[in-house]
């Protein structure tokens, strides 16, 4: 992992990071109830597509850590840069936001291909790797580039620059968009045996 850049602190440093922390807390709830929900699905239940070209929890769950991951590490390349995010951006997330918080299918944009599930693995192996993932995510935000925070941290394929508020906003409608996916998932596959 690349080291954190040294940053100065642009007064109200602690209110910035506060607020960064208690958005991080919610990610933290939300990563909990699903997994917790999950942890009660056998693994056969877990692995199942429930038609073909759908995903299976599991594909969700490597999904929502790929995400995680490039979010996290297209911060640390784009926060000391710098870039302003425009109000236009702004609207967009906003309006991506609320599009997120519908339970309608939204295809992975090719810009981001990367973060398409890969190989079925366990959940614990999964469960082990987004704590670390976020393990790093708390490290960035309790980082002197957590000064930067109203700056541009990503680039959405739909919505352009986000900033550090923004992205934490992202992943955490991201992953209650994932709820209603696991939802679907739970009502559409035959119950456990």
């Amino acid at each position: 992992m690349p080291s954190l850049p040294a940053i100065t602190q642009e007064g109200n440093g602690d209110r910035v990071n506060n607020k960064l922390m208690s958005s991080f807390a919610r990610l933290e709830g939300q990563r909990a109830r699903m997994l917790h929900e999950l942890d009660q699905w056998s693994y056969e239940r877990l692995s199942l597509r429930p038609k073909t070209g759908a995903w299976s929890a599991l594909e969700v769950v490597d999904h929502l850590v790929r995400t995680e991951r490039l979010v996290r590490s297209t911060a640390l390349e784009t926060l000391p840069e710098r870039i302003e995010v425009s109000t236009a951006e702004r609207w967009k997330l906003y309006l991506l936001v609320c599009m997120f918080r519908l339970p309608v299918r939204v295809r992975v944009p090719t810009a981001v291909h990367m973060i398409l599930p890969g190989a079925l693995r366990p959940l614990r192996d999964l469960k082990v790797e987004w704590g670390v993932e976020r393990q790093r995510l708390q490290e960035l935000l309790r980082s002197p580039l957590a000064a930067t925070a109203d700056r541009a941290a990503i680039r959405h394929p739909a919505v352009g620059w986000i900033n550090l508020h923004g992205a934490l906003l992202f992943v955490s409608v991201h992953l209650k968009h994932h709820t209603f996916q696991m939802q679907r998932l739970k009502t559409s596959l035959p119950p456990p045996s």
